[in-house]
């Protein structure tokens, strides 16, 4: 079994342990690439795990991608599990979900310790009738043999998505937007919050691993300044010190940097 990231202080171990993430057989998906790929043909949409966009669509409910399956549109070979997606209001949008059959399920199990992705976190899931009807209580979550998806609020992931499906071009969010979105919440998480740290920083640390659009030449400038000692930091990878991200000390480190680049005191210092 993998270390817990709460481990790896060390940045050596630290990229270690993200290159083993995947050594276990793994669920894969392909995410529609743009609302063309995803609108063309409905009815491949309404039978494979991405459904819920189309639903939401159609019903004037804008969403997006997120978690795993954001990261596998940008070749990165994560395991995924439940599908993740951003939206305003997510009681809104599990009453339009729920009226195409989809039911309410408890939390994933996987994230009882992470309130934000629990407790009043909406879970949906096509599952038989008789597992809902036969008990008073919701059905498990089982997001092995039947993955749902679960509605996050875009208020608190501080993602900018559109007011009506009138302005969405894409389901996926664009790499840097997705990059800049991941490191703003990490950077500044309270420091209790410590699974939540660890799991967004593993997500941000899959970039640096298997993506190769974030080395290319100028690559910041389509980060917000305050991120990019962040991205420079990560860019170097075993050189730096400052990269064992699911750390405490690391978050504290560039959350300083962060509040410094604001008051124009420290500029970012590019990778070599």
């Amino acid at each position: 079994m993998p270390q817990s990231p709460s481990r790896l202080w060390n940045p050596r171990r630290f990229w270690r342990w993200l290159s083993r993430k995947n050594d276990e057989p793994h669920q894969m998906a392909t995410p529609p690439k743009s609302l063309d790929d995803s609108l063309s043909d409905l009815s491949v949409m309404e039978n494979s795990r991405f459904s819920p966009c189309c639903i939401l669509y159609e019903a004037g409910v804008p969403c997006v991608i997120w978690g795993e399956d954001a990261l596998t549109a940008y070749d990165i070979p994560t395991i995924v599990f439940d599908l993740f997606l951003l939206v305003h209001d997510p009681e809104s949008a599990a009453r339009v979900l729920a009226s195409h059959e989809f039911n309410r399920t408890t939390p994933s199990p996987r994230f009882y310790d992470i309130p934000q992705m629990s407790d009043n976190v909406p879970r949906l899931a096509q599952i038989p009738a008789s597992a809902v009807h036969d008990t008073a209580d919701l059905p498990k979550a089982d997001d092995v043999n039947a993955p749902g998806v679960i509605l996050l609020p875009t208020k608190y992931w501080r993602y900018k998505l559109p007011r009506t499906v009138d302005e969405v071009d894409n389901f996926i969010p664009p790499l840097s937007t997705l990059l800049n979105t991941l490191i703003d919440v990490w950077i500044d998480l309270p420091d209790n919050d410590v699974l939540l740290r660890e799991h967004i920083a593993t997500h941000i640390g899959y970039f640096y691993l298997y993506n190769q659009d974030i080395r290319k030449p100028d690559f910041e400038n389509e980060l917000a300044t305050e991120n990019r000692e962040v991205h420079f930091e990560l860019l170097r990878g075993n050189d730096s010190p400052n990269v064992a991200i699911t750390t405490k000390k690391c978050q504290e480190y560039h959350r300083n940097i962060r509040n410094q680049i604001r008051l124009g005191r420290y500029e970012p210092s590019k990778a070599t």
